[in-house]
């Protein structure tokens, strides 16, 4: 696969001298922001803007060297928030997969471009400005320098003999996909000292010299930064489906368990995010939250046009009364474009079938036998089977309940 290294940093600021708050170098510290080189590995002419081996459905999984502290964890999760604020990418702590970003200090702020596979650093120095991070974290996401562009040429010199050697391959014009104007003010264009061994490293053309002190600048992602992101990771929506429920057994006893398995599939353009699956009993066949929960899962996440399989046991609690009862299964993410489809219902039977109103002989069925038993209870019947409506008098009432349940019941 392709892949592209941003090895020591986009920006690193030193500890001591006046680089200022934004992370912007000035003529009077040209040494404090460090800019280091792209690797290519192969091929080495296939370089860009935007790369194409961008994360599949925007799912972008991390974790974070045991030395990254809870502070600055929560630093590079605001920055992860700020970008999937603008795009229809998410930042999601890894569990198994293999490929995912290794976030740490490794000495500067580097990270490969897009994903390539496997284990990727993200080197984070400047803990403390938000944008720096953001500027990483668009790196890993696909996005190259602004002015690596192929039209760069239009709008700025790249003055080489003022560029360290080391770093002139950060200044290499690149075949690239990029989708708006050249923007002196993108958050991924270095400024005019960037690897500067005294003197500006990019003059602005004629035309464009009021942008010479707006580019590099660290305190915003700019309007075509948006825009380009969202091209490149679109919102986009799930559709989660529950497709089939099958039970060991339909008819169980309460305190007993059942082994259960479920297909869910996402029919959504987009992943689905907080995918949750829930198995619920119910005294009917309409499910909701109220319901008593019984089994739950958490998977995270769900590709589009993929599946997620339920496989497992649930166990009818204790004290569950005897009768007809109902478990529904239900998958949920965020944003699902059709919650409608999320859940299927199975009915179960617990315990002793109960006899339905009016069939006063329990044979499954209401007809002359159960009308000749109620005229024959007429009266005060407390518990009597002949008391379809259970008031402790059989009569009238009764006799309705009969005629209006005729047949099998």
């Amino acid at each position: 696969m392709l892949s592209i290294a941003m090895l020591c940093g986009v920006l690193t600021i030193a500890p001591s001298g006046g680089a200022g708050l934004d992370g912007v170098a000035t003529a009077s510290d040209p040494h404090e922001i460090q800019s280091c080189e792209l690797l290519f590995l192969d091929p080495p002419d296939e370089r860009g803007a935007v790369v194409t081996w961008l994360w599949p459905d925007g799912l972008i999984f991390y974790q974070f060297d045991s030395g990254v502290s809870t502070l600055n964890r929560y630093r590079m999760r605001a920055a992860m928030d700020t970008m999937e604020a603008v795009s229809g990418v998410h930042f999601i702590p890894r569990a198994s997969e293999s490929s995912y970003l290794n976030i740490g200090s490794f000495g500067g702020n580097y990270t490969y471009a897009g994903q390539i596979g496997g284990s990727q650093t993200l080197s984070i120095y400047n803990w403390d400005q938000h944008y720096i991070i953001c500027h990483e974290l668009m790196h890993a996401m696909g996005r190259y320098h602004q002015q690596s562009r192929t039209d760069r040429n239009t709008y700025i010199t790249v003055n080489y003999n003022n560029i360290y050697s080391d770093c002139h391959g950060q200044y290499d014009i690149y075949s690239s996909s990029y989708y708006t104007a050249y923007d002196f003010d993108s958050l991924m264009h270095y400024g005019q000292w960037d690897c500067s061994t005294g003197n500006q490293t990019m003059t602005c053309k004629p035309g464009y010299e009021e942008h010479q002190n707006q580019m590099g600048q660290r305190s915003h992602l700019s309007v075509s930064d948006i825009d380009t992101v969202e091209i490149m990771y679109p919102f986009l929506l799930a559709d989660v489906r529950v497709m089939y429920v099958t039970l060991g057994s339909e008819e169980l006893e309460a305190g007993e368990g059942t082994s259960i398995f479920s297909v869910i599939k996402n029919d959504g353009d987009g992943a689905g995010i907080d995918l949750e699956v829930d198995v619920r009993l119910s005294d009917d066949d309409v499910i909701t939250p109220a319901d008593q929960l019984i089994h739950e899962e958490n998977a995270g996440y769900i590709y589009a046009d993929d599946f997620y399989y339920l496989n497992g046991s649930v166990t009818i609690p204790a004290g569950t009364a005897d009768g007809t009862w109902y478990l529904g299964v239900t998958a949920t993410v965020v944003d699902d474009q059709d919650a409608t489809n999320g859940v299927i219902v199975v009915e179960i039977q617990i315990g002793d079938p109960q006899p339905c109103s009016g069939d006063a002989d329990g044979d499954g069925v209401i007809g002359v036998d159960d009308m000749l038993a109620t005229i024959g209870a007429w009266g005060a019947c407390s518990g009597c089977p002949e008391d379809a409506n259970g008031d402790g008098l059989v009569g009238v009432d009764d006799v309705l309940i009969i005629l209006s349940g005729w047949g099998p019941c």
